[in-house]
């Protein structure tokens, strides 16, 4: 009272009502989607989903001593308020009490003693039996199904399958090498230094500078530069960062002014290292393989009908290549098992199937004893697929996936004994009121301090969920 909070507290009340009916006579109002909108709005409410998190707003109604209806009605009121005021703020602030308890409940943060119970404190775990491993598997289908698997006929044809039989005359192989000799250089790179003057002038003066004797680092130090200030790094020739003339000085030179995109600099060549092009006949083969290919993939469009008619008149895919036969040769291949993820029955991945997700797709799209419309990849691979068998998803046996189950029912067991020996200490510990210390040397363990928790966040020793339960005390 002698500070005047009773006076103040009292006519910011008074002055707050005179407000709220003023508006109301008005005829301003808030509507439900308002107030949902001004509760989102408030610091610190909304969880990570982006919705508002209901424990955050019921532990901070707690904390005012509010209902949720009373809550409700005072943001109605303060957004009515707004309204006359045109408070520009984005959303309505929240009430003052309520944005102070979710501030601390957003900031608390807790440390707490631990004990990490090591598994060997689990003891030894007897070996399970087969019917043990066969109820773990039941227990645990989305570990232990094999996926579905197909059995399935292919017929490709790429553009390296035709590539051998065309040939490329050699001047048209010098000619692309000149055309596309830029795939085949490697840019001329410098370790650039650098010093930015306000004006041309400036820089001439500097320059005029190193040509009676000073260095680089004079010029450097009089404008209080470190050698970590004026380094560019390595650049490569053609870097729209520099001026080109910064690539025409020799190595340990400083160049004339050049307008660079940030002023006038002078430049040193601290090390050159000059570029260099692969000669033809280094690179000769892989020229003529482009053009092959390219070719290749040309032949291919142009008897893409061809080799459509002759899949579409007959499911034997033995039956169409042989129809091919002289045309194009179409490759055949069976795989025995194939899961979804390109997979063979053991969980190994299949090596040689044509590129592209799109191949796979059609595999599972097709029925048994159908084959699939002709494909196409990302890299022009043309192919079909004839669905043999479906091998549906169903339980691994206990045989087939012996060691991994095994070791999983071993971990399973080993946390219940940790569980069942954490329940019994704590049980202990709060009976007989021992501290953490000592409950800690009765079990020849080590004790140990967390990092300040915040709510809602693991550390590397401590995972959220356990964090959670940590807030929840």
């Amino acid at each position: 009272q002698a500070q005047g909070i009773d006076r103040v507290v009292l006519e910011s009340m008074i002055a707050d009502i005179a407000v709220l009916q003023e508006a109301r006579r008005m005829g301003l109002t808030a509507s439900d989607q308002m107030v949902r909108d001004g509760i989102a709005a408030i610091p610190g409410l909304l969880g990570p989903d982006g919705n508002i998190d209901q424990q955050r707003l019921q532990q901070g109604l707690y904390d005012m001593g509010l209902s949720e209806a009373q809550f409700v009605e005072l943001m109605r009121e303060d957004l009515i308020r707004a309204q006359l005021l045109q408070t520009a703020q984005v959303g309505a602030p929240a009430p003052r009490t309520l944005a102070a308890a979710l501030a601390a409940y957003e900031n608390e943060r807790r440390v707490v003693e631990y004990i990490v119970l090591p598994v060997e404190k689990a003891g030894e775990i007897p070996a399970p039996d087969d019917a043990a491993l066969e109820a773990f598997i039941a227990a645990n289908p989305e570990s232990y199904t094999a996926p579905e698997l197909r059995a399935v006929h292919i017929a490709t044809v790429a553009p390296e399958d035709l590539m051998a039989g065309i040939e490329i005359p050699e001047d048209a192989v010098k000619a692309e090498y000149e055309a596309t000799i830029h795939k085949f250089e490697t840019l001329e790179t410098r370790e650039l230094q650098q010093i930015v003057y306000p004006s041309k002038e400036e820089a001439e003066a500097a320059r005029k500078l190193i040509d009676e004797g000073k260095t680089f680092e004079d010029l450097a130090a009089a404008q209080k530069l470190t050698a970590e200030d004026t380094a560019l790094g390595t650049l490569s020739k053609g870097d729209p960062t520099v001026p080109a003339g910064a690539f025409e000085i020799a190595e340990g030179s400083v160049s004339q002014p050049l307008e660079g995109p940030f002023g006038w600099v002078l430049i040193r060549a601290v090390k050159v290292t000059p570029g260099s092009v692969k000669p033809y006949e280094e690179v000769r083969g892989e020229v003529r393989d482009s053009l092959a290919r390219a070719q290749a993939i040309d032949r291919i469009a142009e008897m893409r009908d061809q080799i459509d008619d002759a899949l579409a008149a007959t499911d034997d895919l033995a039956g169409a290549a042989e129809t091919l036969k002289g045309t194009v040769t179409l490759k055949l291949r069976e795989i025995p098992a194939i899961d979804a993820q390109g997979q063979d029955a053991s969980g190994k991945p299949i090596e040689g199937l044509p590129d592209g997700s799109g191949f796979i797709a059609d595999i599972f799209a097709t029925e048994p004893g159908d084959k699939s419309g002709l494909g196409e990849t990302p890299n022009n691979v043309l192919y079909v697929v004839h669905v043999d068998a479906v091998t549906p998803p169903a339980l691994r046996s206990v045989e087939s996936v012996r060691a991994d189950v095994t070791a999983a029912w071993i971990a399973v067991e080993q946390a219940k004994k940790l569980k069942a020996l954490a329940d019994e200490t704590i049980k202990t510990a709060n009976e007989t009121g021992l501290a953490a210390a000592d409950v800690a040397k009765a079990l020849g363990l080590d004790l140990h301090t967390s990092e300040p928790l915040q709510r809602g966040a693991g550390t590397a020793d401590i995972l959220a969920p356990t964090v959670a339960e940590i807030f929840k005390a």
